[in-house]
């Protein structure tokens, strides 16, 4: 069996914000959508594929990737798999699909993520005495810092809260050549890593630093890089860490201007990849494209894609 895993196509929603123009819109029917339009734009049925990967993070909980696969019209017989890395979600579905295949566990996958934050059920945390008196209240001006006093971080500066979702194609190189398709970009590797929970914006540092260790490449080597910006300063910090050039990423805008629903973050990045390294790798011959960002609770994710070339032999 060839191992290798590639990713084929992918799609995306809109980006909405909270109580936006998505607000009416389950996740389960936003993530059914585009995964009806990615099989059958391909050619494919639904029950040709192995299993569905989803991830989220602010849902009602339960396995919301099966009950999108049922609203999507799946035979029952295809599982589904709901997964949580908060932020990272989207991308960890992605990272999974692609080391089943390479350890030859299945050959075809949906993966990606889903969240809708205008739906996201209310967590309010129990008090520890119901007589306890009720908080200091304070309001604070449209751009005042938002975590600490005299801080950078303001609503100016920060991603939305949005509604959204992203699948992909994951499949094996031997399925797709089956099937007929052709593959745009090869996973390569992906790490995680962990960093100080209050400090959870330079989680891609020591998650990339990792990543390129390990495959003996460098910085230099990567073209483009899709880098989930949750807010500006950890963006600006961390590729001042990496050494990364500012005009290498997020070339067609990032979650600060475009939006950030948690749970399909994580694979809305690979999808700007799909686009963007077939439109740059065709025009400046660029090989290598890197999908990273920082994830609540103190950990850092990143995952190596290259442009796909055809093995001849």
């Amino acid at each position: 069996m060839n191992n290798k895993a590639v990713i084929v196509e992918a799609k995306r929603t809109p980006i909405g914000k909270v109580g936006g123009m998505l607000k009416d819109v389950s996740p389960e029917q936003l993530a059914a959508h585009v995964m009806k339009a990615l099989i059958s734009e391909c050619g494919l049925s639904f029950g040709q594929v192995d299993e569905v990967i989803l991830g989220n993070a602010t849902g009602p909980g339960g396995n919301l990737a099966r009950l999108a696969l049922l609203t999507a019209g799946f035979p029952v017989e295809v599982p589904g798999v709901t997964v949580d890395r908060q932020c990272g979600s989207g991308l960890e579905a992605v990272n999974l699909a692609a080391r089943l295949i390479q350890a030859g566990a299945g050959e075809f996958y949906v993966a990606g993520g889903v969240e809708s934050t205008s739906q996201a059920p209310w967590k309010i945390e129990k008090p520890a005495s119901l007589y306890k008196g009720a908080p200091r209240l304070f309001t604070r001006t449209r751009f005042s810092p938002v975590f600490r006093e005299n801080g950078t971080v303001t609503a100016g500066n920060a991603c939305p809260i949005n509604d959204g979702a992203a699948v992909l194609l994951v499949m094996s190189e031997r399925k797709a050549r089956e099937l007929g398709l052709v593959p745009v970009l090869e996973f390569v590797d992906a790490v995680s890593a962990g960093v100080d929970p209050n400090l959870l914006g330079i989680g891609p540092v020591p998650a990339v630093k990792k990543l390129l260790e390990r495959q003996g490449m460098t910085v230099d080597e990567i073209d483009l890089v899709e880098f989930n910006e949750a807010f500006a300063s950890q963006v600006i910090a961390s590729l001042r860490e990496l050494g990364i050039p500012w005009d290498k990423v997020n070339v067609g805008g990032g979650a600060i201007a475009l939006g950030h629903p948690y749970g399909a973050s994580g694979a809305i990045l690979v999808t700007r990849l799909v686009t963007r390294l077939v439109t740059e790798m065709s025009l400046h011959q660029a090989t290598w494209g890197l999908a990273t960002l920082g994830i609540g609770g103190g950990l850092g994710l990143a995952t190596l894609f290259k442009r796909y070339i055809q093995d001849t032999c």
